[in-house]
C-alpha cells in the first residue's frame, strides 16, 4: 500500500482537537516504515513495485516534492558515511566540479545533497529498526522479515 507523504499544513498544526481514530492513524504512520527517494529513478519504481507485491505498507518520501529531512540526513552520513549516501555513479555526481568530487566529505556532501536530492543514492528505507540504503532484494527481504 502506498502512502504519499505529505507535511502538515499550518491548519494541522492548530490546536484543533483530534479525533481518537486520528490518533491511531497517526500512531500507525509513526510506526510505518518510509521510503525516501525520487519517483521517477527506476531503482525506486523497482522498490516500490516489489514492497507492494509484498502487501507491504509503507510512505513515500517525495525528495522533489519535500526536500530532503535534514536531521535524517545528518543520521544518515554519521551511520553509514557520505561515500554510501551520495550516489557517485549517478549523473548528477557527474555534474559536479572535478574540484567539488575531489574535495568532498561530510560537510560538503549535506550541503550538496540539500541543494540538489538527486544526489542521494535511492532508495533509502527507515522503519523503527533499520535504514537500507539502495536497494537490494535479498537484504530489504532479510531485513523486513
Amino acid at each position: 500500500m502506498r502512502i504519499e507523504f505529505k507535511p502538515p499544513c499550518a491548519a494541522e498544526e492548530s490546536n484543533l482537537p483530534i479525533q481518537a481514530n486520528e490518533i491511531n492513524l497517526q500512531e500507525h504512520i509513526i510506526n510505518m516504515m518510509t521510503v525516501y527517494g525520487i519517483p521517477q529513478c527506476s531503482t525506486v519504481k523497482k522498490t516500490r513495485d516489489w514492497l507492494d507485491t509484498r502487501g507491504l505498507a509503507y510512505l513515500f518520501h517525495d525528495y522533489k516534492k519535500h526536500g530532503v529531512p535534514e536531521t535524517l540526513l545528518d543520521a544518515w552520513i554519521a551511520a553509514f558515511g557520505w561515500e554510501t549516501v551520495i550516489n557517485r555513479r549517478g549523473t548528477s555526481w557527474r555534474g559536479l566540479s572535478e574540484t567539488t568530487r575531489t574535495a568532498m566529505d561530510a560537510a560538503s556532501a549535506k550541503v550538496e545533497a540539500l541543494h540538489n536530492p538527486s544526489l542521494i543514492k535511492r532508495p533509502i528505507l527507515v522503519t523503527e529498526n533499520t535504514t537500507l540504503i539502495g536497494f537490494d532484494p535479498e537484504s530489504w527481504h532479510k531485513a523486513l522479515s
